[in-house]
């Protein structure tokens, strides 16, 4: 795994190899997944902790990988880093479809989203599930078989188009660019962007896997 050992638990980057990028997600992908499942088999009523805040450290260790990589993504790429993403992101992106889309971990949330009036929770914990639930919702969970279907095919090709858009950024005319963000944006409309506009394209890479669940609802204008 990627260390956090410098000071204030900042990431040690000057041991970080770019061959331990890869094993690291697929370890904390496995261990993700397993959190989930516990969450899911959990056969108590859901509750705040037990869902919201279960979901949120569920994923944490994958959260903090991704805001390593594709920050050295963004910012001192090299072939090598590049050819890395264009394996994750796919696998990034099915994973959280997997969440999102996943009927009975919706329930959940949504068990405890329909009582939060009744909930004596913090400012913080009420955000945090106002976020979660809205998350959901945004990322398919209310969509029928169908159109989740379509969604995940679209987020899927969004996940390694926007990084090959990214990596070829700096070589493009800005007629070129125009183009390459035009065929964002019409993808993009395929789920529900209004008009097919999108903010800040080269950034789409980074929501279409959704390291906060918030994803699409970040970029459409």
């Amino acid at each position: 795994m990627i260390a956090f050992s410098a000071p204030y638990q900042a990431v040690a980057f000057d041991t970080i190899r770019n061959d331990q990028y890869l094993p690291a997600f697929r370890s904390a992908l496995d261990e993700s997944r397993r959190n989930i499942e516990r969450i899911l088999s959990n056969t108590g009523l859901p509750d705040y902790e037990n869902t919201i805040e279960a979901l949120e450290y569920s994923l944490l260790e994958l959260k903090r990988l991704e805001l390593v990589f594709f920050n050295i993504n963004s910012a001192e790429t090299n072939k090598e880093i590049q050819q890395i993403a264009q394996e994750v992101s796919p696998l990034l992106s099915e994973f959280y479809n997997d969440i999102t889309l996943n009927e009975a971990l919706f329930s959940r949330v949504k068990t405890v989203y329909d009582q939060k009036e009744r909930l004596s929770l913090s400012p913080e914990s009420r955000k945090l599930l106002d976020e979660t639930y809205k998350s959901f919702v945004r990322n398919g969970a209310g969509l029928n078989p169908e159109a989740k279907a379509v969604f995940r095919d679209t987020t899927r090709e969004l996940s390694i188009l926007t990084l090959k858009f990214e990596e070829n950024q700096c070589l493009l005319s800005a007629s070129d660019q125009g183009r390459g963000s035009e065929r964002i944006a019409r993808i993009c409309h395929r789920c529900g962007s209004p008009g097919g506009k999108v903010k800040k394209p080269y950034r789409l890479g980074l929501y279409a896997q959704s390291s906060q669940l918030y994803g699409f609802s970040e970029i459409f204008g």
